[in-house]
Parts: structure tokens; C-alpha cells; sequence
């Protein structure tokens, strides 16, 4: 269809829409494609350059051609969240240990280095679950320089 000299049986050429599913060259942007459309509105479409989930109203997944994602939310799921900074037997570094552990290694600790993201990625999930670490971590410094400070403050005279 849509040739004189088939290549094979059946040789379509240009776009081809059946039962919601387009398959070929777009005519205008002349981009590969194939298309997947859901009778309730949703959609599906991959490109040579892009992969796209959307409905009716917008995008919901994008992929393009370097790699990048973009979508509304993406729930990571955890297996464990770091609420253990909080338990009584939690080892908190001190700010002096942590200082000495930058100047050796050059990141935080617990934190991968930047050769290590550079070479392997980082996980979302577990960096998120990092990042919590090194708040909670930081809020419990803060508390208790607040307690010195409080100290320091009530051995003051009093004006």
C-alpha cells in the first residue's frame, strides 16, 4: 500500500492507523514513531528521540533522547529510613570526627564521593534516605549547641 515496488507481502508506506495504533513516519516531522492510543483517553507514544506516557489533560512520563525523565511525582519505595539516628545507642560523630573525615576523604561520611556517583549513578531512594541521615545528624548537633549556648548564657550577669 502506498507503493508500487513492495519489499515484502505487505509493504506500507507512510503512517498506518489501526484500532488506535499508529505505526510509521511522522509526515511532518518526519520522525519514526508508533503510537498506542487507550479508548479512555490515555496514551502511549515512543519516537525515536522520545517515550511518552500522557492522558488527555498532559504528560505524565517523558523520556527523551539523553536520558532525561520527567515526570509529576516519583515514589521511591525505602526499606529503611534513618529515624535510627534518634535511638538512645545511635553513634553521632562528633563535629570534630566529621571534620577530620572530610579533610581525609573529601565528602561526608556515609555520602558516596564524586567518582563513586560519576562511575556507578546514585539510587534516588537511597540518597534520599543519605540526605535525612546528615539532617537528623545536623538537627542533633544544632540541639545541643543550643543547650551549650543556653548554658553559657545563664552564667552571664544578669543586666
Amino acid at each position: 500500500m502506498g507503493t508500487n515496488t513492495p519489499r515484502s507481502r505487505l509493504d506500507v508506506i507512510g503512517t498506518t492507523y489501526t484500532d488506535n495504533i499508529a505505526v510509521g513516519v511522522d509526515p511532518q516531522s518526519m520522525v519514526g514513531r508508533f503510537h498506542m492510543k487507550i479508548p479512555v483517553g490515555d496514551s502511549y507514544a515512543f519516537q525515536y528521540d522520545v517515550f511518552r506516557i500522557e492522558n488527555a489533560d498532559r504528560q505524565i512520563l517523558n523520556i527523551d533522547h539523553t536520558g532525561l525523565l520527567r515526570a509529576r511525582e516519583i515514589k521511591v519505595d525505602a526499606e529503611i529510613w534513618p529515624d535510627y539516628v534518634f535511638e538512645k545507642d545511635y553513634e553521632l560523630m562528633s563535629l570534630e570526627e566529621t571534620e577530620a573525615y572530610i579533610q581525609e576523604h573529601g565528602h561526608l561520611p556515609n555520602v558516596p564521593s564524586e567518582e563513586e556517583v560519576l562511575e556507578n549513578g546514585q539510587s534516588l531512594g537511597e540518597m534520599n534516605k543519605v540526605l535525612l541521615e546528615k539532617v537528623e545528624e545536623l538537627t542533633l548537633h544544632l540541639i545541643e549547641q543550643q543547650k551549650q549556648i543556653d548554658e553559657l548564657k545563664s552564667q552571664l550577669p544578669k543586666q
